[in-house]
């Protein structure tokens, strides 16, 4: 490997960051600069593939299950300066 690669580490569990990936590709045989061709995101390599929910939910209904109470800090009257 070089010094760009990485472990993976396990990152079935909601309370870890999920893993980040990048990509980039090109239309040629030879390896060059890939300009606007490129995406990054990040994603669950090791979730559970039985858990069909978002993220979002699955976060949600782990807390119900879990913890002793939450709840949403929302401001709802701030207006986004265009």
């Amino acid at each position: 490997g070089d010094t760009q690669d990485n472990t993976l580490k396990n990152d079935k569990e909601l309370w870890g960051a999920p893993s980040r990936i990048i990509a980039a590709w090109g239309d040629t045989e030879f390896m060059s600069y890939h300009g606007d061709n490129r995406s990054s995101s990040s994603v669950r390599l090791f979730a559970d593939p039985s858990f069909s929910t978002s993220e979002s939910e699955a976060l949600l209904d782990m807390l119900e299950k879990h913890s002793d109470g939450y709840f949403d800090v929302v401001n709802d009257a701030f207006e986004i300066p265009a």
